[in-house]
């Protein structure tokens, strides 16, 4: 192959995988606990939310106050932007922003918005979009925050479906920190949130997502893991029963932190599963 053949397969590859990341994302589904304006503005099945049409007659009008979707995506994917559709039917729609949140250990953390309007306006229909966003996700939540109502036409994620590495190979990062210290990061880069536990002698990876187990439990001065789980849900501190037999492994445990430069800690906790194992 010559190097300018070279050359623009390179450039093609790299073209398409640009266009790839800027998909829209299909499939996803969307709870809200906001009361729609009537019948006719109510949403269908399937959504008018997702099928293409933004004429303001096709429009969801939520509301009262600060109307919130939680956005369920077909499995873990790699959110590049979110634009939505919104239309304002008369001078009373205000609208001060939308925000995007993604969920980081149980907590809904903000990472992005796009202003709305207030003051009177010609325009009547307008495009709110996150952009230049950089998550790894499997929800996301858009908050609208309005005055009394919101008319949506259209919601478009966008990005792709997340590629996970075999699990159980962590990739941690050089600590730039002295004393004890907790990090979070996608140590086994499954586009889902560890914990890093060290300090400069231990390294301990810790997996809410599955099961809390300890994955890796690395003797640094040595470069010596003394755990090697054959799959994600194995390591240390596995929580299983014997008698009953149950085991706690696909359960998402709630991390917790604390401490200070001389002692750290984590904390993971999880609830039973239902029955005879109902427990918070």
């Amino acid at each position: 192959m010559t190097t300018r053949a070279a050359l623009t397969l390179l450039i093609a590859t790299l073209a398409a995988s640009a266009v790839a990341q800027d998909q829209s994302i299909t499939g996803w589904s969307y709870t809200t606990s906001a009361v729609p304006l009537g019948d006719e503005w109510k949403d269908t099945e399937p959504s008018k939310l997702s099928d293409g049409d933004v004429s303001s007659g096709k429009s969801v009008i939520l509301g009262r106050g600060t109307v919130v979707l939680d956005i369920a995506l077909p499995g873990m994917h790699k959110v590049t932007g979110v634009k939505v559709n919104v239309f304002r039917h008369n001078m009373q729609y205000k609208l001060e922003k939308m925000t995007v949140a993604v969920d980081r250990f149980g907590r809904w953390e903000d990472v992005g918005e796009a202003g709305g309007f207030w003051a009177p306006t010609e325009n009547r229909a307008f495009e709110l979009a996150a952009e230049d966003l950089d998550l790894q996700a499997e929800s996301i939540r858009l908050s609208f925050v309005c005055d009394v109502l919101v008319s949506i036409q259209e919601i478009t994620i966008l990005g792709a479906a997340a590629q996970a590495t075999t699990a159980g190979r962590f990739q941690v990062p050089p600590s730039t920190g002295t004393g004890a210290e907790v990090r979070e990061l996608d140590a086994d880069q499954d586009g889902k949130p560890d914990l890093v536990l060290e300090n400069e002698h231990v390294q301990l990876v810790f997996l809410p997502s599955h099961g809390g187990v300890c994955g890796s439990f690395k003797l640094k001065t040595r470069d010596v893991d003394l755990t090697s789980p054959p799959n994600a849900n194995t390591g240390l501190f596995r929580d299983q029963l014997w008698e009953p037999a149950y085991s706690f492994a696909d359960r998402f445990h709630k991390p917790d932190q604390g401490g200070d430069a001389d002692a750290r800690w984590v904390e993971l906790t999880t609830t039973g599963g239902g029955g005879m194992l109902a427990f918070t």
